[in-house]
């Protein structure tokens, strides 16, 4: 179960915190199964009905499932886009979160640490690990599928370094 959570983990570190909160993303985008969310059964959810969300840094996010649009109670997994030359703004929270790099070349920091990826490559970030990732290419997105466990939410994102622990 441990290695499990440590593979799921997705993101909201593109999401501007505020935005989410305030937009957050429709569950009438969600095919529902013929059984309630606890007793099993089948739920197909449209990727391509999935709102996009743009942060500040002008990375776009969109969750292919979370508590806010499926019946997951303790991952959430969502696509993100970086455009090129963006950098994300670096920030923290308490889950773990996994980038899955599917196109394009980045530069990923944790924890002051720096290192290049591309697509094919992925990163685990820990619970409460400085971390963002820069689009090398001024020409070309940068795209990954992120993974939390458990699941993002925007209230739990920290942008200050020098904010008081929790």
């Amino acid at each position: 179960m441990k290695s499990i959570q440590t593979l799921l983990c997705i993101i909201g570190i593109f999401l501007s915190a505020e935005f989410l909160k305030a937009h957050p993303p429709e569950k009438s985008n969600v095919e529902e199964s013929s059984q309630d969310s606890t007793s099993g059964g089948v739920e197909v959810i449209s990727i391509d009905e999935q709102s996009w969300y743009e942060a500040a840094d002008k990375a776009v996010a969109r969750e292919f499932a979370s508590p806010r649009n499926s019946r997951a109670q303790h991952i959430s997994v969502a696509d993100i886009i970086i455009p090129g030359g963006v950098k994300v703004v670096p920030h923290k929270h308490a889950w773990e979160e996994v980038y899955i790099i599917t196109a394009g070349r980045g530069q990923m920091m944790v924890e002051d640490k720096y290192k290049e990826v591309k697509a094919g490559d992925s990163v685990v970030i820990l619970p409460n690990e400085w971390h963002t990732i820069e689009n090398l290419d001024p020409k070309a997105d940068l795209r990954l599928t992120v993974v939390c466990a458990p699941f993002w939410r925007p209230e739990g994102l920290i942008f200050d370094r020098d904010a008081p622990e929790s």
